[in-house]
């Protein structure tokens, strides 16, 4: 009975992790400009590759998981102890859903009006030629005074830098 309900939500986690691992890779398009994804991969080859590698070793593993728990014989011992039939649309939809909100999160959080201070201090400091994107702020308010630090990718076609900023408000 236990393991019943174990393998119940097993599939349902498979199912979730699935669909949201999914859209990883549409969502990365959204959270920075392509020329940076771009540029990424062709300077961090191998990064890339072994991330691309991991993301299909989990899903392949997810997808197995999943067909196994869906086959006849495991349905029908879970029916047989008296759960329902799994179905896993809703924990698909939970999963694509959680990678869309942390998106727009994400996307709002970083293009207000601390994302272009943070990109206009990191501009000042390594000169012209490079594009710009804020990619970590955060917020630090004791009493009246706020403390702002964040993290800005600066790249052109030959380098990736990170620039830590930081000013009072």
């Amino acid at each position: 009975m236990v393991a019943c309900a174990q393998y119940v939500i097993l599939r349902w986690y498979a199912a979730f992790f699935i669909a949201a691992f999914t859209a990883l890779p549409v969502a990365l398009l959204f959270w920075q400009p392509l020329d940076l994804t771009l540029t990424e991969v062709r300077l961090e080859r191998s990064v890339a590759l072994e991330a691309a590698a991991l993301l299909l070793l989990a899903l392949a593993i997810l997808g197995w998981v999943s067909a196994e728990l869906a086959r006849t014989p495991v349905q029908t011992v879970i029916a047989n102890a008296g759960f329902k039939r799994t179905r896993v649309r809703m924990a698909a939809v939970a999963g694509v859903s959680v990678v869309v909100l942390a998106s727009a999160f994400a996307i709002f959080m970083l293009s207000g009006e601390r994302a272009r201070t943070a990109t206009s201090i990191a501009a000042q400091r390594v000169g012209p030629g490079y594009r710009f994107h804020a990619v970590s702020i955060n917020v630090a308010t004791a009493g009246q005074h706020t403390s702002v630090s964040a993290i800005v990718i600066a790249w052109d076609q030959r380098e990736i830098r990170r620039i830590p900023v930081h000013w009072e408000e």
